[in-house]
């Protein structure tokens, strides 16, 4: 009886052992413990056995991924109305101009829609409206008089300017062309130089010449500068090719040499003025 009693006691904490995941067999060489773990889907496992070997449970596994950020808003564009005011705020320039569609305060007062330009404007209920556009080769008049906001012809020298612009309005003087390109005004004169873009330059007069030597003479040019020598037919004299003969050049006289002031086998030497001298 006693005996029964001690197996049924060893049996107990055998189970007991199994069941709380606490088991060991003593007398053996090795011994082992294992912890079952709860994974995060949850299997709980234990095993035990007497060679000692450890069971573990099987874990869950993905991180979440993070989330996505948050695109940025666009910026608002800038009103009609802002961009219109903006435009009758700008400066339209000299004299009586004014911009299409912006206010005006002197009722039927004509104006030019800018300085020259081809549009015309009246001013009309306090508003500047189209008044018609002029023709080309004609631009409007935004000086005040008669002729405010008519068409009138464009100055041939200011044809290629733009307002305000010094050019040359010929060889030897520079001018400025006025606001509408409808007239120009004096700046210079230029003094043994020449106009060139607007302005003096050079060393010489255009269209002038220059004797190099007693039979070389050179010419001027546009842009104020010595052109290259050329040979005179006879002589250079002063500041062009003049005389009769070449200087340094003899002739002998002869019966037939009507012309010779020697005598009959005299002869005469050119002169550096492209004369001929005296008898030699």
């Amino acid at each position: 009886m006693r005996r029964h009693l001690a197996l049924s006691f060893v049996a107990c904490t055998v189970a007991c052992q199994v069941v709380t995941g606490d088991f060991s067999v003593s007398g053996g060489t090795d011994s082992g413990a294992n912890d079952g773990s709860a994974g995060s889907d949850g299997g709980l496992g234990a095993s035990g056995s007497s060679s000692g070997s450890s069971g573990s449970s099987g874990s869950s596994g993905g991180s979440s991924g993070s989330s996505g950020s948050s695109g940025s808003s666009g910026s608002s564009g800038s009103s009609g109305s802002d961009a219109g005011q903006d435009a009758c705020a700008a400066d339209a320039g000299t004299g009586a101009v004014g911009a299409l569609g912006c206010s005006c305060s002197s009722a039927n007062e004509p104006a030019c829609n800018g300085n020259a330009q081809p549009a015309r404007l009246l001013c009309t209920g306090g508003v500047w409206v189209s008044d018609g556009t002029c023709p080309g080769g004609q631009l409007c008049d935004s000086q005040s008089g008669a002729n405010q906001g008519t068409c009138q012809p464009i100055d041939p020298v200011c044809a290629s300017a733009t307002p305000g612009q010094d050019v040359c309005s010929n060889a030897t003087t520079a001018v400025q062309c006025g606001p509408d390109l409808l007239s120009d005004s004096p700046v210079a004169t230029c003094t043994l130089q020449a106009c060139v873009s607007g302005a003096c330059t050079g060393v010489c007069t255009p269209g002038t010449t220059n004797c190099m030597s007693d039979t070389q003479v050179q010419t001027c040019g546009s842009n104020g500068q010595w052109g290259p020598a050329t040979t005179c037919p006879a002589a250079c004299v002063d500041v062009s090719c003049g005389g009769v003969c070449v200087p340094n050049a003899t002739q002998g006289c002869s019966y037939w040499d009507v012309g010779c002031g020697c005598d009959v086998g005299g002869s005469q030497t050119c002169g550096s003025n492209g004369q001929w001298g005296g008898c030699g």
